[in-house]
């Protein structure tokens, strides 16, 4: 009898969804939630905000899991959805400018992933004034441009990548932490940038260092704002931790000293 009872439960298979790249039935998801407050308290309600801007960032994926075809996602549908968050932002009273800051932002961070500076560029600078129109805002504008934001994360292995030619050995061996050490800079694009390996410790699992480069290339950050735009956040220093066996390091040696 109560539909808005199932909104929070949907929002939560949306959200579990989308973390397992089921795009597709994310979207469907976060539309239901959409359909039932359009329909238990109207279109410009502002619950409608966080569904919307959900349902919108579906489509800048593609559905991995093979329920349907693998296509490109028309990112312009995605944009409608954020356009009619922010439409439902500013329809609100004039004190929830925090609200619609937030808005603003969301829709420059769909631009920004979907590679679109300029209009990324525009939406950031519309949030920008809005937080920066008297001190009591200021913090709200420090969070949310303060520094450089990570809108998207790549998975990185979190042990050794093991060939067929070690599989079972040292299987019994404790698993001992390696860690591979990157610094680069964020551009004012958002993009990894001068991506350079300072430190790899055990320095023979050269295949860790490939995979934290690939996938921080790939990453993309919100970037940080002054007042006079997108710059650049330089010196960020990534550390990732794996695991791996004494048999594994072993037999990496090994082959080393044969090659020598």
């Amino acid at each position: 009898d109560d539909r808005l009872a199932m909104v929070t439960p949907l929002m939560r298979r949306g959200d579990w969804l989308f973390q397992t790249n089921s795009f597709h039935e994310a979207r469907d998801t976060y539309r239901q939630v959409v359909r039932i407050i359009e329909s238990e308290r109207g279109k410009k309600d502002l619950s409608l905000i966080e569904p919307l801007i959900k349902l919108g960032s579906t489509y800048l994926y593609v559905d991995t899991t093979g329920a349907q075809p693998l296509a490109g996602t028309p990112t312009a549908t995605g944009e409608s959805y954020y356009k009619r968050a922010v439409r439902i932002a500013e329809s609100a009273p004039a004190t929830d400018w925090a609200r619609l800051a937030k808005t603003r932002v969301a829709l420059g961070d769909f631009y920004t992933i979907s590679g679109d500076y300029n209009s990324a560029r525009s939406s950031y600078r519309e949030a920008w004034d809005l937080v920066s129109e008297d001190p009591p805002r200021h913090e709200l504008r420090a969070k949310l441009f303060g520094d450089a934001f990570p809108l998207t994360k790549m998975w990185i292995p979190s042990q050794s990548v093991r060939s067929s030619d070690v599989r079972g050995l040292g299987d019994d061996d404790d698993l001992l932490q390696g860690s591979v050490t990157a610094t680069y800079i964020i551009n004012h694009r958002g993009r990894v940038t001068k991506l350079r390996v300072d430190d790899l410790d055990p320095p023979e699992f050269a295949e860790m260092t490939e995979h934290v480069t690939r996938e921080l290339r790939k990453r993309v950050f919100r970037p940080r704002l002054d007042e006079t735009g997108p710059v650049a956040t330089p010196s960020q220093v990534f550390t990732h931790q794996f695991q791996y066996r004494q048999a594994e390091l072993d037999l990496l040696r090994t082959r080393k000293a044969d090659d020598d």
